[in-house]
């Protein structure tokens, strides 16, 4: 099975700009044998669906990123590839009804619930469709493509990552393959930081301890990390470090982290931290290192006031993830999805040909 990352959107001066698919891509789908299936990140819709699309026409609303699929699927087409949509139509709406949810009242917690629709549901479905169809190539965002590359769903997966830059004003584009460790550990971070949010963990794993931290010039923690003695092991947003020198008793608390791989916002070289026994064995104390420091509060288990929003946003940023609006940010979309998603997605109907979502 073959997974092929794409960017269908990138940054630009006055925001998001479609992106085309490229020579490279086209010239790779065009020496298929006729009926191999293609698997896109589109979702299979109904005539209800339909139904909302023709609306946003005529309100001239659209979303972004759809461009790029509908070239794509159109072209399979014409090749007699066999098209699988890898997404779920409920999940997709729903997706877009939290987004202009959060949107509307700016509530963290509303965007959270978006984020693990956009993340981690979206990802279990196209597993579930690809384990489903088994299509031989699958076209889907650099997003999800480095999270396949986590994935140990299927086993060894031949990933390639097209990022698209433009070479002209007529929109022709090229290709460059990539594939990188931060865009990988970054993907990771996201899954990560979903995993804490609802389920209060990162590892699979029992940890003996957890800590959180903060710079001295933040009161809020925006930084959460597992430790476990035996293993050696400190596993934080960040990634995976190396625990040595860990020493603790009634009165106080120290040892030393070293970041396995290194990133451009991992701490480089040895992190020393010392702390002192608060009572109920809570230790707070301060980190440091050549290149940082800040306060951290360790514990067998954190009170329930470290689990407040507040860190979560310190910490989402300081992942220098963004909150950004690059759906919509339309009243008028989020009226139509509104509608949509309760009077037609609860009763869904048999699905039809795919299209873009």
């Amino acid at each position: 099975m073959k997974i092929i990352g794409i960017t269908p959107m990138k940054a630009g001066y006055f925001g998001p700009q479609v992106v085309l698919p490229s020579t490279d891509l086209k010239n790779s789908l065009s020496n298929l044998k006729k009926g191999t299936k293609v698997g896109l990140e589109i979702m299979a819709i109904t005539d209800k669906y339909v139904k909302f699309q023709n609306e946003m026409a005529q309100k001239d609303i659209k979303l972004l990123g759809g461009e790029y699929y509908s070239i794509i699927k159109n072209y399979c087409k014409e090749l007699g590839l066999e098209v699988v949509p890898l997404l779920d139509e409920q999940n997709a709406i729903q997706e877009l009804y939290e987004y202009g949810e959060y949107v509307k009242t700016q509530d963290f917690k509303k965007f959270m619930n978006y984020l693990d629709l956009f993340s981690n549901v979206k990802l279990r479905t196209m597993i579930e469709n690809i384990k489903k169809n088994s299509p031989e190539v699958n076209i889907v965002s650099l997003a999800f493509a480095n999270r396949f590359g986590l994935e140990k769903t299927f086993g060894k997966v031949e990933t390639n990552f097209e990022l698209s830059y433009p070479d002209s004003l007529e929109g022709l584009f090229d290709t460059k393959p990539i594939l990188s460790k931060e865009l990988l550990q970054n993907s990771k971070a996201m899954s990560d930081f979903l995993n804490l949010y609802f389920n209060k963990k990162l590892s699979e794993k029992t940890s003996d301890y957890v800590g959180v931290w903060s710079t001295m010039f933040d009161l809020n923690a925006i930084g959460y990390f597992e430790l476990f003695t035996k293993e050696q092991k400190i596993y934080d947003l960040l990634g995976e470090a190396e625990l040595s020198n860990f020493k603790i008793n009634d009165s106080d608390i120290s040892f030393t982290k070293n970041y396995s791989n290194l990133t451009s916002i991992t701490a480089k070289g040895s992190i020393n931290y010392k702390g002192m026994n608060q009572g109920d064995g809570l230790y707070e104390g301060i980190f440091s290192s050549p290149d940082c420091g800040g306060r951290f509060i360790f514990a067998k288990k954190l009170p329930e006031e470290y689990w407040c929003d507040e860190n979560f946003i310190g910490a989402f940023k300081e992942l220098n993830m963004q909150m950004a609006n690059w759906r919509y940010d339309d009243n008028r979309m989020h009226e139509l999805v509104s509608k949509f998603y309760e009077s037609e997605i609860k009763n869904p109907s048999d699905n039809s040909d795919g299209l873009p979502f």
